[in-house]
C-alpha cells in the first residue's frame, strides 16, 4: 500500500513538474528575442484611452488588470517616460491603457465612454510620422509572458541602446497584440509620443522629456 502511495506521489510530482516546464516554456522562455533598429512595428494613428502615473514602474500592473477588465477585446498598450536608472521611482512617469481605434477606423463611443466614466483620458499617437525607432517583440501567450518580457527584452534592448545609438531612444513603448508583445522606442518625434500630461511638464520646465 505505501509503495503505491509512494508511486503515485511521485508520478503526481513528476507530472506538476511537466506541466509547470511547458507552461514557462510556452510562455516564452527560450524564445529568441530580436532587436533592431527601424520603422515602427505600428503603422498607423493609433487612439487610445489611458491613465497618467507617476511611481514605480512595478505598480503598472494595477492599470494593466483595470484597463483590461473594462475592454478585454482591446489591446493594451503602456509608455514609460523616465529612466528609472536616472529618475527616483517616485517620480517615474508612464501611462496604461487600451487602444480603441487604429488609422481610419472609428472609435466605438460605447466602449469610450466604459473608459472615461473610470477616469480615463483618450489621446492619438502619430506613428506614420515616426521613423526610427528601436524595436523589438517577445511572444504574448499566457500572463507569465508579460513578466518574462522584463528578463528576456529589456536586457538586451538596453544593450542595444548603449552599444548601437549614437541618439537617445525614448520613451519606451508596449503595444499587446493577440500574439505579440511590441517594445519600442523612438530615436525622433520623441515629444509625437508623449500625453498632454508630460507635454505640459516639458513645457514648463523648458527641457526635453
Amino acid at each position: 500500500m505505501a509503495a503505491w502511495l509512494v508511486s503515485g506521489l511521485s508520478v503526481g510530482v513528476v507530472s506538476m513538474v511537466i506541466i509547470t516546464v511547458s507552461y514557462f516554456l510556452y510562455s516564452g522562455l527560450l524564445a529568441d528575442v530580436t532587436v533592431a533598429t527601424g520603422p515602427p512595428p505600428i503603422k498607423k494613428v493609433i487612439t487610445f484611452a489611458y491613465k497618467y502615473r507617476k511611481g514605480p514602474y512595478r505598480n503598472c500592473w494595477k492599470l494593466f488588470l483595470e484597463t483590461s477588465k473594462i475592454g478585454p477585446e482591446l489591446s493594451p498598450i503602456a509608455v514609460f517616460y523616465d529612466d528609472p536608472g536616472k529618475v527616483p521611482q517616485l517620480q517615474n512617469r508612464y501611462i496604461v491603457g487600451s487602444i480603441l481605434s487604429e488609422g481610419e477606423n472609428e472609435v466605438d463611443e460605447e466602449v469610450q465612454k466604459r473608459y472615461e466614466t473610470k477616469g480615463y483620458k483618450v489621446y492619438s499617437f502619430p506613428f506614420p510620422e515616426i521613423t526610427h525607432m528601436v524595436i523589438a517583440s517577445f511572444p504574448n501567450r499566457t500572463l507569465l509572458s508579460a513578466f518574462l518580457r522584463l528578463i528576456k527584452v529589456y536586457r538586451p534592448l538596453i544593450r542595444y541602446m548603449k552599444e548601437n545609438t549614437t541618439t537617445p531612444a525614448y520613451p519606451i513603448i508596449e503595444i499587446y497584440t493577440d500574439d505579440l508583445i511590441h517594445i519600442m522606442a523612438p530615436m525622433n518625434q520623441h515629444l509625437r509620443l508623449c500625453v498632454p500630461e508630460v507635454l505640459q511638464e516639458v513645457f514648463h520646465s523648458g527641457t526635453d522629456i
